[in-house]
This record gives structure tokens, sequence and C-alpha cells, in this order.
């Protein structure tokens, strides 16, 4: 009874993907990327205004 369980118990950690290593791969990607994503954000959110200020600035000082 024991090997059938035990086989039981394998065929589910294969199908269920729970010995794969793949999905920590995934994981941690998606977390980098998260993590990229939020501190863009954040420098987009903190410096927009005076990029847009410094862009304003150049075309005032192009136009005739």
């Amino acid at each position: 009874m024991n090997n059938i369980q035990a086989a039981i118990v394998a065929l589910q950690a294969r199908f269920f993907g729970i010995d794969d290593e793949r999905g920590a791969t995934a994981t941690e990607y998606a977390l980098l990327l998260a993590f990229i994503a939020i501190v863009i954000i954040v420098a987009v959110t903190l410096l927009g205004s005076n990029i847009t200020g410094l862009f304003n600035n150049a075309a005032s000082s192009i136009a005739p």
C-alpha cells in the first residue's frame, strides 16, 4: 500500500509542478519586474514636473 501511495504522491507532484523549479524562477522575474516598474513610476512622478519645466524652457527659448 505504501508503494501505491508514494506513486500517487509522485504523480501529483509532477502533475501540479510541486517539484518544478521553473515556477520559482518565474516568480523571481515577476518580483524583479514589479520592483523595476515601481522604481520607474516613482522616478517619473518625482521628476516629471521638473522635466516638463525643462522642456518648456527649451521650447520657449527656441520659438521666435
